[in-house]
């Protein structure tokens, strides 16, 4: 209504020959008319421009609808009907109103005084939920470059083809359409590696401050305890809780020093820093190509001379530490000899002390000390009924028979000495026959009982008789002081049966390693080199040269065989850790991983050199091919020394990212697609 009433005052004064009035008039008719009316505003607002970019491919698929349909029920054009024909107009209207959408979309834009990109219309385009489906059904799963690449191409042709097309612009739908779809195949191609390569730092670096921040995952944790307990020759099952939590607590440490990284990788180069050893990127992340790849590589000459280097290092440490432990070894015959002669000398003694102890009942008795000889000659019975007349030939029966043993009365006193004589020839009938040292133990066993046995309150070689009970009950718990005080006994097998064997009991060892600890330090140390040089055998086989690979899994099963019980009777909790940690070490270095398949012939280098050098394969391409490369080489070689293992995203971690870049590819192809619009 004031416009009509300005346009009526304008058309007064021009009638009147106002000319001033006129002209203000009309400047003021002028002015209203380049105002953007309230629509315009509406259509132009940040949130209307939002929703556009969203209807973007709503309306592109509504145009690539009927046009569809229409193919089809024509043919493939080939015969058109009624039916083709209306999804045809279909199609135009549909064209129609996308034009004049469009026209009124650019118009108000113009009329507030937007120009260039419209970065809120991209939005709409990102989230739009057409986007969002595709992204989420068809994510960018490859890691490689040329992957991404691949899908980013694919996925961005999509995204140009859900642009729609403003036919009153470019009236050839299909050429449009065709144009829209190779402009962003060729941008989602492009860009899509990029934006994951950036995307790939960005996860690893945010997903490696959220670690720091909660931990690693405690059952991530747990599982590395048990396989690193395993790999140390650790039975994890036969660990009780305060064991396994000192393990356990161990990861977590070296997860905390080196955070970002996988509990496993973490841990694995806690155990390579503790021995101060250098290592490589293959050997702490166990990934199956990049060890295989560093195996490769120390093969080549020249190149690889710095890995191999590296491993030689490496080989050279091991050889130092564990051939630390068997410092001072010598032949084993002469250690068994050398313990034999400490535990009988032991033994001498604590039988010394009990003669002492009879010596002194006895002048306190005024006789000598009777053993009780019903228990000896039922047991002396029990003998003889046990076993085969061949046996008891074999058996030292004359001298029991001097006691009236077999005539049911005593003939001859029983003192401590004539025990000890007893003893004493029972050992000296020994035999090849394991039947009659069975029945010759059986006897001794009957003696050492009668010795100390108890015959009363008021017994004044009640004292004497426990200091027996003692010596005796100490040869018991240690085989290998029986053995000594016996003489039944063989050097050359000495340390192995009584210390290193399955048959020798942890506990019967660890009494053993402190009889010798307090009574020789100096067996007790050849004991423990012994030890060392057998896990040392175990590591290195017959190392005449000094220079041979690590057995990973022979060292281990040694390890587990010892167990941890036995390795600290003679070593310290310090040395028995870092013997586990040698063999957790040794496997990274020297157990191959599944599926990896390094070169194991030695002549890698002359492979590849002859693959560049096939004949008929021109020369120029051979040298570019062999600077290629010696290139990659390098960087490969570098990569592998420098070692630093990057942080292994979780599947939901890359499962978002694997969306964010179908997304990205998407709304890259679009946006560069919007040109051709």
């Amino acid at each position: 209504m004031e416009m009509e009433r300005v346009y009526d005052a304008l058309r007064k004064a021009h009638e009147a020959g106002d000319t001033a009035s006129a002209q203000k008039l009309a400047s003021y008719i002028q002015s209203q008319q380049n105002q953007p009316t309230l629509r315009q505003k509406i259509i132009a607002s940040a949130p209307a421009r939002v929703l556009q970019g969203m209807r973007d491919p709503i309306d592109a698929a509504a145009q690539l609808l009927p046009r569809g349909l229409e193919f089809v029920s024509s043919y493939g054009g080939l015969y058109k009907n009624p039916v083709s024909e209306f999804f045809g107009k279909e199609a135009e209207k549909v064209d129609v109103g996308i034009g004049q959408a469009e026209r009124e979309y650019q118009q108000a834009r113009q009329a507030v005084g937007q120009e260039g990109f419209d970065a809120y219309r991209m939005g709409g385009n990102i989230v739009s939920p057409a986007n969002l489906a595709i992204a989420a059904r068809v994510p960018v799963t490859a890691t490689t470059t040329m992957g991404r690449a691949g899908q980013g191409a694919i996925l961005g042709g999509i995204g140009g083809g859900l642009q729609p097309v403003n036919v009153e612009e470019n009236p050839d739908f299909a050429a449009t359409k065709l144009g829209q779809i190779s402009l962003g195949a060729a941008t989602g191609g492009v860009l899509t590696p990029a934006m994951g390569a950036i995307g790939d730092r960005f996860t690893r670096f945010l997903s490696a401050k959220m670690d720091k921040m909660r931990g690693a995952d405690v059952t991530t944790i747990n599982q590395t305890a048990e396989e690193f307990a395993n790999a140390s020759g650790i039975d994890w099952q036969r660990l009780n809780n305060n064991q396994r939590n000192e393990i356990t607590n161990q990861i977590v440490e070296a997860t905390k020093v080196y955070s970002g990284k996988d509990p496993r990788v973490a841990a694995r180069i806690a155990d390579f820093k503790a021995l101060e050893m250098p290592y490589t990127l293959g050997q702490v992340t166990r990934e199956p190509m990049q060890f295989a790849t560093e195996k490769n590589l120390s093969q080549l000459p020249g190149t690889g001379d710095s890995i191999r280097e590296r491993f030689m290092q490496q080989g050279a440490s091991l050889q130092r530490r564990i051939g630390n432990f068997a410092a001072g070894a010598q032949e084993e015959q002469n250690t068994g000899t050398r313990l034999i002669q400490t535990l009988s000398e032991y033994d001498k003694k604590a039988g010394a002390l009990v003669s002492e102890a009879y010596k002194t009942a006895r002048s306190q008795a005024g006789k000598d000390a009777e053993i009780p000889m019903q228990g000896l000659a039922q047991d002396f019975s029990s003998v003889l009924d046990t076993y085969s007349a061949n046996v008891i030939n074999n058996l030292p029966i004359n001298e029991f028979k001097k006691y009236g043993l077999l005539g049911g009365k005593q003939t001859k006193i029983f003192t401590i000495e004539e025990a000890d004589k007893l003893i004493k020839v029972i050992n000296a009938n020994r035999s090849t026959d394991p039947a009659t040292n069975s029945a010759l133990t059986a006897l001794r066993g009957a003696v050492k009982k009668a010795m100390a046995e108890d015959v009363g309150v008021d017994d004044v070689f009640a004292p004497a008789r426990v200091e027996a009970q003692k010596r005796f009950n100490l040869q018991d718990a240690i085989p290998a002081l029986k053995a000594a005080s016996e003489g039944d006994v063989n050097p050359d097998t000495f340390v192995r049966n009584f210390i290193i064997s399955k048959q020798a009991q942890s506990p019967q060892v660890m009494r053993l390693a402190n009889l010798l600890r307090e009574q020789d330090p100096d067996s007790y140390s050849e004991a423990r080199a012994q030890i060392g040089a057998y896990l040392q055998r175990k590591a290195f086989g017959e190392n005449v040269t000094g220079d041979k690979p690590f057995s990973p899994e022979r060292y281990a099963a040694a390890l587990r065989e010892l167990g941890t019980d036995k390795l600290k009777a003679f070593f310290s909790p310090q040395e028995v850790a870092q013997m586990q940690r040698i063999a957790r070490v040794g496997s990274y270095m020297e157990a191959v991983p599944y599926a990896a398949r390094p070169n194991v012939s030695g002549n890698w280098g002359a492979i590849t050199n002859l693959a560049q050098n096939f004949p008929g394969f021109p020369q120029t391409a051979a040298l570019a091919r062999a600077l290629r490369s010696g290139m990659e080489t390098q960087l490969n070689v570098s990569k592998a020394l420098k070692a630093e293992p990057q942080k292994q995203l979780t599947p939901e971690e890359i499962k978002l990212l694997s969306r964010a870049l179908s997304a990205g590819a998407l709304t890259t192809g679009g946006m560069s697609a919007q040109s051709l619009r």
